[in-house]
């Protein structure tokens, strides 16, 4: 009887899909510390996926952090043209797409989709609003600056001590244009 039951039951195979030979080719080159040719070889035999997608971050990353910030680029940005990827996902890509402009020096690029970010609740919401910080700061855009630090101190950071260099930039930019009045305010 039991053996008759088990039989019935469909078989259940794994779903894990075999990796190929060009896989563990990219690996083994990445072992033998030939970086660039395994990154490459990785990147094409992956396809973008919920399980291949971390791979695909870990690799702009590190592009980003070796200084090939258009190859990072180039991955974020592909990534980010996937239909097939979550919201979450998206967000997290747009986010690393904004830490791409800016260490490229493309401030406003990443400034448009860090206040995208901004706007959205989510997990990279905090991430975005600090990262619009730093460049505000790089900016010198106090008025800015101090608009986005006291979002941030809304939801739970402490940035007294920035809020308050920031108003002082603002006063010492109101003295030398003569308007003491508007000086006063922000020291207060």
């Amino acid at each position: 009887l039991l053996g008759k039951s088990e039989r019935k039951k469909p078989v259940v195979t794994d779903t894990v899909t075999p990796l190929g030979k060009e896989y563990f080719q990219g690996l083994n080159l990445l072992l033998n510390e030939k970086q660039d040719e395994a990154m490459e070889l990785l990147l094409k035999t992956l396809d973008v996926n919920r399980d291949t997608f971390d791979t695909y971050l870990v690799m702009g990353t590190l592009y980003r952090r070796r200084g090939e910030v258009d190859r990072s680029i180039r991955i974020h940005q592909d990534l980010l043209a996937r239909p097939n990827i979550s919201k979450l996902q998206q967000s997290t890509v747009r986010l690393e797409l904004a830490r791409d402009y800016l260490k490229a020096g493309l401030l406003d690029r990443s400034e448009r989709l860090l206040k995208e970010l901004a706007e959205e609740t989510g997990a990279n919401q905090v991430v975005a609003l600090e990262f619009l910080l730093s460049i505000y700061e790089l900016e010198n855009d106090w008025k800015a600056a101090v608009q986005t630090a006291e979002k941030l101190a809304a939801k739970g950071k402490q940035v007294a001590v920035n809020l308050a260099h920031y108003h002082c930039e603002q006063a010492q930019h109101c003295m030398q244009v003569g308007d003491l009045v508007e000086a006063r305010r922000e020291l207060k």
